[in-house]
């Protein structure tokens, strides 16, 4: 169980950092470059006559220039076959509690009201939900659970 909000936050962070750099698309990067137009015309120049300028701004009253280029030169180095493997993993398991677990105990008084990448909000017609959830097969995660969020 974890001690403090930095351990709770610590494995579920790191897995989503992991998962957030396999689905980083490299080809949408932009490149800013800033330039003081006194004593850097030059810079300035080729800046403004490099094919890759998107479009460029100017702050401080003339005295900086911000120009945003694209990326000439793109490296694939992203495993985007391991982004695939988890969201396909977490789709499996999420349809495995759904229909094995759900639908196979509640039948037709399961209702699926909203889903998301990592959850489901299901309603079930029950006398007694907490009655229900006691005596449960089902692993429920409950608020004090140190993986709810």
């Amino acid at each position: 169980m974890p001690k403090n909000a930095f351990e709770k936050d610590l494995w579920k962070l790191m897995n989503n950092a992991v998962f957030d750099k396999t689905m980083e698309d490299v080809r949408r990067r932009k490149g800013i470059n800033l330039v003081c137009p006194i004593g850097e015309e030059y810079r300035l120049r080729n800046m403004l006559a490099d094919p890759a300028l998107v479009g460029r701004k100017i702050f401080y009253e003339n005295n900086l220039i911000a120009a945003h280029r694209r990326q000439t030169h793109i490296t694939l180095n992203k495993p985007i076959y391991i982004k695939v493997t988890i969201l396909d993993l977490s789709k499996y398991y999420m349809y495995d509690f759904r229909y094995n677990h759900i639908k196979r105990k509640y039948k037709d008084k399961a209702k699926l009201c909203y889903t998301d990448t990592d959850s489901f909000i299901i309603e079930i017609e029950r006398e007694n939900v907490y009655d229900e959830m006691q005596n449960s097969t089902i692993s429920v995660i409950t608020p004090d659970d140190h993986l709810y969020n």
